[in-house]
């Protein structure tokens, strides 16, 4: 089964939505009702364009039966499974067959390597990341694979009687976000940030792994960078009901059982934004949150709670705000790039 296509005035409307909603709500405001944990309230429908048609969700998809159904791709390819002795010398021949890439390996050495043994010593983890300068090298290179049980797979020659096949995953723009159900009301203070995510998991597969641990999912979204729309290794997501969010924030680390990674553990901590008051004066903007009693709070409030009440000596202080936690937009040129596909 192809990959369901994305509509991007759906991806607008609720980037626009999530952006938006509920960011001064007060903390009885914004869980008056899911303490009863009820799904939160659907939108009318606006216009035409929210219709329930399949093939207008925005699913992350499984991957392709075939080069030819694949709609948007990332220049960045992720290849794992590489003989553990294979040189960068004999990989940039490999990949360079199919167009002017570039070689991103996990750890680079600081310095050139000076002997045949150093060059052999690159590839000892066992995957590499491609940058191809088009698209088109992207699909020459999986024109060139074996596809088998939903994977790419390109075979490499270990000796003149062994053969090992490497897997080739590319990234599909549609893997970026996850959204069962368009029309889904989004509470944001219902968001978590989950950082160490592997690049090569996508938005369905953690939210199926966040689902079957915590509860159901509204939105899930990967970070990408804006050049490449690549992973960056981070990701959000919006949980349906407060006992699911509450249960995922006190649990704060995810084990991933997938042996193809070698990061198994991501962690989960609250998504804070600026426009976020503090539960407690309902006056400041929240600089803490505490996973005890789940609350945000302002610098003095956080300092007072913490000193009178010993519930509150699990506050936190959220890390230096960054894009990369605290923007809920996609990159303009992502949504572009998405239009010219026809998504």
């Amino acid at each position: 089964m192809s990959a369901p296509l994305i509509n991007v005035d759906h991806l607008r409307e609720l980037l626009y939505r999530l952006k938006y909603m509920n960011l001064n709500a007060t903390h009885e405001e914004t869980f008056e009702n899911v303490q009863k944990d009820s799904l939160p309230a659907f939108l009318p429908n606006h216009s035409p364009q929210f219709d329930r048609a399949e093939e207008n969700l925005l699913m992350s998809p499984g991957y392709p039966e075939s080069v030819e159904s694949l709609q948007c791709i990332s220049r960045k390819v992720f290849v794992g499974g590489l003989p553990q002795d294979i040189s960068k010398s004999s990989l940039l021949q490999k990949f360079c067959a199919y167009g002017q890439v570039r070689l991103d390996f996990p750890s680079e050495p600081t310095h050139p390597p000076r002997t045949r043994k150093a060059d052999r010593r690159l590839s000892t983890s066992g995957y590499v990341f491609l940058i191809y300068e088009t698209e088109e090298a992207v699909f020459n290179l999986l024109k060139a694979c074996s596809f088998r049980d939903g994977s790419y797979f390109l075979p490499f020659h270990e000796d003149s009687m062994n053969v090992k096949l490497a897997q080739v995953r590319p990234w599909q723009l549609a893997s970026i976000t996850y959204i069962p159900n368009i029309d889904a009301m989004i509470d944001t203070r219902l968001t978590v940030f989950i950082g160490g995510v592997p690049r090569p998991l996508t938005s369905g597969e953690l939210a199926a792994l966040l689902e079957q641990n915590y509860g159901p999912l509204l939105y899930c979204e990967i970070d990408v960078d804006p050049e490449l729309f690549y992973p960056k290794g981070a990701a959000r997501a919006v949980f349906a009901s407060y006992s699911s969010y509450v249960k995922a924030i006190r649990s704060r680390y995810l084990h991933i059982p997938n042996v193809e990674f070698n990061k198994r553990t991501v962690e989960i901590k609250p998504y804070t934004m600026d426009e976020i008051l503090c539960d407690e004066c309902l006056e400041a903007a929240a600089t803490h949150f505490c996973r005890v009693c789940m609350q945000y709070y302002c610098e003095a409030c956080s300092i007072r709670m913490d000193h009178s009440v010993g519930s509150h000596l699990d506050v936190i202080t959220p890390a230096a705000k960054s894009p990369t936690e605290h923007d809920f937009d996609l990159p303009n040129n992502l949504l572009e790039r998405l239009a010219e596909c026809s998504i």
